[in-house]
This record gives C-alpha cells, structure tokens and sequence, in this order.
C-alpha cells in the first residue's frame, strides 16, 4: 500500500511538474506569435493609412477646377486680371470665366456617379498630345472651341499628362467629358487612315 500511496504521490507531482513547464513553453510560443501579428497589422495599418492619404490627395487635386491644376498658368492668369476693371471684360472674357467656374476635372468614381446615378450625358474625345487637336470620336472631327468642353485650361492640363482618361464635368449642362489621351499627332492618325482606306 505505502508502494501504492509513493507511487500516487510521486505522478501527481510529475504531472504538476509538467503542467507549469508546457504552460510556460506554450505561454511563451503563444506570446511571440501574438507579438509577430500585432507588429504584421501594425505594418499593414500604416501601409493603408499611407494608401488613403495618397488617395485623398489625388481626390482633392481632381476635384479642382482645371485651371487650379494646371498651376502656373492659373497664377499667371491671376496676375495679369488683377486691378483689371471687369465691367470692360469682352464678352468672350466672361464666358471664359464661366466656362472655367463649371468645367472641372473630376475622379473616375464620380464620373460613374454623374453618367450612371445622376444620367449626366457623356460626350467622348481624344485629345492628341502630338499637335494639340481635341477631336470628338463620333465625328472624328476636330474641335474649334475645346474650352467649351474641357474649360479654358483643360487642353493645357492635358498637354504632357501620363494619364489615359481625364473626365471634366460640365454641371451647367449636365454633361461628362471622357478624354482618352493619345501621345500621337491627330494628323499623322488621319494620314494613316487614308492611307489604309485607299
């Protein structure tokens, strides 16, 4: 019986022996690896705090009218009309400036808001980079007044720009502009084309 009673005794106290060792060594694993995923999220967070930051950034500079991006033309153009008597403003002045007050450069989410949500009416163009030449892609012809469709600094912001579409928005006459940016000249497109008729 006392073999009995030693023999008890001596696993019970093995077993709480080895409790507190695996309980250390268990803690101690599970502890680093909550340690690792905290510093992994940590990195992730500030990853996707940069990312939003980026992305307000972009959403704010397309949510200015053209004239404020294109910068340096916008300050020259304040320069030059400051201390200017408006009142002895041409005609064509004034509507420039209107046309530069509803005409601006927006995001591609709220070009889907305006044509999809709002229905706003979507006029398509390419704008060629090589001779400057906004071109309406149903007609395939090029247009005279481009201010009219993409403000009066729009064909400057485009000029030299890395981006496929721009989208202006012309809330006025509830009309998107989709610009696809070609780095081509419009005149050697269209020498090409016939070239390819004939």
């Amino acid at each position: 019986m006392n073999n009995g009673i030693i023999f008890v005794a001596g696993a019970a106290v093995g077993a709480v022996a080895s409790y507190f060792i695996f309980k250390g060594k268990f803690q101690k694993d599970a502890d680093q690896q909550i340690t690792e995923v905290k510093a992994k999220m940590s990195e992730i967070k500030s990853s996707n705090d940069i990312l939003k930051e980026a992305k307000n950034k972009a959403d704010a500079n397309y949510n200015k009218p053209v004239d404020m991006i294109a910068g340096d033309l916008a300050e020259e153009e304040h320069e030059v009309t400051e201390g200017i008597d408006y009142a002895s403003y041409s005609k064509k002045n004034r509507q420039s400036k209107q046309v530069s007050d509803v005409i601006h450069i927006i995001s591609q989410h709220e070009y889907y808001d305006y044509v999809e949500k709002k229905k706003f009416d979507e006029k398509l163009f390419t704008f060629y980079q090589g001779d400057s030449q906004l071109v309406d892609d149903e007609t395939e012809l090029t247009v005279a007044n481009p201010e009219l469709f993409v403000g009066p600094n729009g064909v400057d912001a485009m000029i030299g720009s890395t981006v496929e579409e721009t989208y202006f928005l012309d809330e006025k006459n509830k009309t998107v502009c989709t610009v696809t940016i070609s780095e081509d000249s419009y005149e050697l497109e269209s020498d090409e084309s016939l070239v390819n008729i004939e």
